[in-house]
Formats: C-alpha cells, sequence, structure tokens
C-alpha cells in the first residue's frame, strides 16, 4: 500500500472515495484575514439569500450565497483573546444569535447586526452556560443550545422567544439520551438531532423525551468519527465529521446514506470539516476549517460513497 493511501486510512478516510467532480464544487473564501477570506472557519448560518461564517479572526463575515462579502463584523479583541465563538444562528428577523463559547453565554444581535442582549452567564443553573456550542430554532421559534462542561453542563436549554428558560434535556454519559459533548443540532417537525463527540446522532423530541441514536466509530460508511455540525435537509441529517475530513449523510431513521469527501486540499477534499448548513434550494455549506474556505456543493449532483454497495 502506498504511503499516502495507508495515511488517510489511518486518519479514518477511505482513499478510494471519490472527491467528487470539481465543476460541481463552489469554494467560497481561503486562507487570510482580509476581505472574504478565512482563520479558521467554524460555523456558519443561512437567512434567505445571506451566509453568516464565524472564524478564529475574532470575526463574523456576510456573504450572499455565491460568496460576495457584504459585511463584517469585529467581535472585541478582549473577548476573542479568550477563546473564539463556534456556533452561529441566523435569526428570522436579519439579525443572528452566536453560541459566544468561552464568555458563556448566547449573544443576539439585531438586523444592523448590533448586540441586543446577551443570555447567561457562567454556571450550570438553568438559563446559564459553559461551553455552548450551538443552536436551532424550532418551528414555534423556541431556541435550543448545547453546551458541553462538567456533568451537567453536557446538555441542550431551550428558550422562548423571550429568552425564557423552557427545559433541559440530556446530562453527561454514554448511555441513550446523555452526552460526551453535544456540538451540532438541529430540529425538525418535533424531532431534534445532536450530533454528539461520542460519534453519535442522538434523536429527541421536541420535549426533550429521547426517541433514538444511531452511529458508531469508525471510517467506513455509516460510521463517523468527531462529528461535529449537522443539519437536516428533506429526509436526511448532513454531518460534517472533524475526523474524518468528509460529509457523511444518513435517513432520519439512522440509515446509512453515503458519504462525500476525503482528506486533502483540492477541490471535493476537506479537511477538518466543523460545520455545515444548508440553503433553501437544499444546498449545503461546509466550513471546511482546516482549509480555511465554505465549499457549496448540491447533495443531489454529487456522488455519495457508499462502500460496497
Amino acid at each position: 500500500m502506498a504511503a499516502g493511501a495507508l495515511l488517510l486510512l489511518l486518519l479514518g478516510c477511505d482513499p478510494s472515495a471519490p472527491r467528487g467532480d470539481p465543476r460541481l464544487l463552489h469554494v467560497i473564501g481561503g486562507p487570510g484575514h482580509g476581505p472574504g477570506h478565512f482563520s479558521t472557519p467554524r460555523g456558519a448560518s443561512i437567512a434567505g439569500d445571506t451566509l453568516f461564517v464565524v472564524d478564529r479572526s475574532g470575526r463574523i463575515q456576510v456573504l450572499d450565497l455565491d460568496g460576495r462579502l457584504l459585511r463584517t463584523v469585529r467581535i472585541l479583541d478582549e473577548e476573542a483573546r479568550t477563546g473564539h465563538p463556534i456556533g452561529i444562528l441566523a435569526a428570522p428577523d436579519g439579525g443572528l444569535v452566536l453560541c459566544d463559547t468561552h464568555k458563556s453565554a448566547v449573544r443576539f444581535f439585531d438586523k444592523d447586526l448590533k448586540v441586543a442582549f446577551v443570555l447567561g452567564a457562567e454556571g450550570k443553573e438553568p438559563g446559564d452556560f459553559t461551553y455552548p456550542q450551538r443552536a436551532a430554532w424550532d418551528a414555534d421559534g423556541n431556541l435550543y443550545v448545547t453546551e458541553y462542561g462538567d456533568g451537567p453542563s453536557n446538555r441542550v436549554q431551550v428558550f422562548d422567544q423571550e429568552h425564557r428558560f423552557l427545559r433541559q434535556f440530556g446530562g453527561y454519559g454514554f448511555e441513550d439520551g446523555k452526552f460526551t459533548r453535544p456540538m451540532g443540532i438541529d430540529v425538525s417537525g418535533d424531532e431534534v438531532f445532536v450530533s454528539d463527540a461520542s460519534n453519535r446522532i442522538i434523536v429527541y423530541r421536541t420535549d426533550g423525551t429521547f426517541l433514538r441514536e444511531f452511529g458508531s466509530e469508525g471510517g467506513g460508511v455509516g460510521e463517523m468519527k468527531y462529528p461535529y455540525g449537522l443539519c437536516v435537509v428533506g429526509d436526511y441529517v448532513y454531518v460534517a465529521e472533524y475526523g474524518n475530513h468528509r460529509v457523511s449523510r444518513f435517513h432520519k431513521d439512522g440509515r446509512a446514506g453515503g458519504c462525500f469527501g476525503r482528506l486533502g486540499w483540492d477541490v471535493g477534499e476537506f479537511q477538518q470539516p466543523w460545520d455545515v448548513t444548508a440553503d433553501d434550494r437544499g444546498r449545503l455549506f461546509v466550513c471546511d476549517t482546516g482549509n480555511h474556505r465554505v465549499v457549496r456543493f448540491d447533495p443531489n449532483e454529487v456522488a455519495w460513497f457508499r462502500g460496497g454497495d
């Protein structure tokens, strides 16, 4: 076996998996601190025809869906030095929600992208946070926030439109309905999908009732290694796998639907992706974090690797 192929296998990525036709993928950004470039992008969200991306440069960039920069919002340097936000969520009113991870808070920005409200403080009580990760809306406008920390801080908290605490679920553990490090989250109908660093997708009802889980550790189809971001589009759950350097998809019931991408730097390859989101057309936007870019593609146009099928 060639050394390069052996390295890919050791990293949990099948070297035989196709990287896809480069003509079907659109690259946004690239390494750098200038306008329209990224430094380790780790969170992305879309509202209408607007893409929000947060990276480690201490800023939020607002772009159109082809990657043209519209504006930049600078996060205060003092806050950026303590650690960098990980999760971002577009709001229906044109604003956004930022999981200010290392400040143990969730910040709400208005449509002018000014901070309008700060939710939470460091702590383990309901309404407080340790390290908030990502957020999602349900159909009623309630906000679901994942966080991790010590023991009970590995949870999902739910807030209403007035930022009032409603409920929480999860807790630390490997058993059904528990987390070791909850990361990505999305709500589809009355189901909540959460990616956990224990290489599982855990599904709940919106009231917090555990329903099912799927996934296991590995590099094969239907397996995962450090699933970070996820989004639900139609009947599929799309997962950005930090450890396998790819995007995997599953049917909502947990059946494997294939994987796309492999470790690399060319178009159609990924390096440590942190997040994935979708626009109204169902196109996916992947934070290709290690390559300092965002990659857009239509999941119906690319070939999904299905192993021996």
